[in-house]
């Protein structure tokens, strides 16, 4: 009698095996991206409490020019320039950077009622993001 060895796998091994992979990779991919999204909006949140960082450090040092440009221009790029003179740049923010989840700018807004600063990001109604 002579026996003969089969090297190698069945169809039917080979479907089950797919169909295992299939079914964990429809379990994994959902919960993925709500950890992508969870990132986005933390770093995004981070970066809105820098910017507010750099708001108080400029009003802590009574810089009323970079303050005033804040109030009328409203963005961040006062916060990476300084002021006019040389030793000032780069002084609060060490570069202009947007939200994470769509590289738009963020935009900052003073009420003098409260006298509160607050940043806003253009993609929070959509993604999220609240400060």
């Amino acid at each position: 009698m002579v026996r003969t060895f089969r090297n190698g796998f069945t169809l039917i091994e080979v479907v089950i095996t797919v169909a295992i992979i299939g079914i964990l990779l429809a379990i994994a991919v959902p919960s993925m991206t709500g950890y992508r999204k969870g990132a986005e909006r933390e770093g995004c949140q981070d970066q809105m409490r820098t910017i507010l960082s750099a708001i108080e450090e400029a009003r802590l040092e009574r810089d009323y020019d970079v303050l005033n440009t804040l109030r009328t221009a409203g963005t961040i790029d006062v916060l990476v320039s300084g002021t006019e003179s040389a030793s000032n740049k780069n002084r609060y923010l060490p570069e202009a950077f947007g939200c994470p989840s769509g590289g738009a700018a963020y935009s900052i807004s003073y009420d003098e009622d409260s006298d509160t600063w607050t940043v806003t990001c253009p993609n929070a109604a959509s993604k999220g993001h609240t400060l």
